[in-house]
């Protein structure tokens, strides 16, 4: 389980039977891909995209050999994210800040 990362950070993904060529797998979480950048029959390290708040399935594609295995989908990314301030708090209906 990958939890706390920020979109676009890079996490590795580790298993067996993946593409030596990074474009020959795509993996996608919660619907938003996640670039591959390098991987090896092993390992795929990809960059994490913008996706909604909340806790997505891990899903790999190997072309020509389909979607890896991810039992119960237990292989899940957690997208984490918090307003920490908003300025102005106020403002008129004409737009003017109060």
């Amino acid at each position: 389980m990958f939890s706390g990362f920020p979109t676009s950070a890079e996490i590795t993904i580790t298993g067996t039977g993946f593409h030596d060529n990074h474009t020959m797998n795509s993996v996608m979480i919660g619907g938003v891909a996640c670039a591959t950048n390098s991987s090896n029959s092993t390992q795929i390290v990809c960059r994490v995209g913008d996706g909604p708040t909340g806790t997505f399935p891990v899903v790999v594609n190997v072309a020509g050999l389909g979607f890896a295995e991810n039992i119960n989908n237990s292989m899940t990314f957690t997208y984490q994210f918090s307003i920490q301030s908003m300025t102005p708090e106020t403002v008129s209906l004409g737009g003017e800040i109060l």
